[in-house]
């Protein structure tokens, strides 16, 4: 029993990073697909996208996730997929917001 308990635990690991690079990288490309349909003239970095997308898509699939169901359920899954993709697109149009108000002194 021991070694099934090892085994298990193994497996839930590498699920969890499965799902965390899963959501970085639906998370940055939800980061890009948002810049390209709305046409962001204020975000040229490819870093910030990929800064943005990651944060996004790591915030939003975790919630989402964690509301849809069981860590090893199919919805669940897909719950991650499309939370990290569209926290992605809601962090790089909030960045885009807050770039484009003029500076107050």
């Amino acid at each position: 029993m021991n070694i099934i308990n090892e085994i298990n635990e193994n497996i839930n690991i590498i699920y969890f990073f499965m799902v965390l690079i899963m959501q970085t990288v639906m998370g940055i490309s939800g980061a890009y697909i948002a810049e390209k349909k709305r046409k962001l003239k204020n975000v040229k970095q490819t870093k910030i996208k990929i800064i943005a997308g990651c944060v996004g898509g790591i915030l939003l699939g975790q919630l989402v996730g964690l509301v849809v169901g069981e860590s090893n359920s199919f919805f669940a899954l897909l719950g991650d997929a499309g939370g990290g993709m569209i926290g992605g697109a809601v962090a790089i149009i909030i960045y885009s917001r807050i770039r484009k108000q003029p500076k107050k002194w």
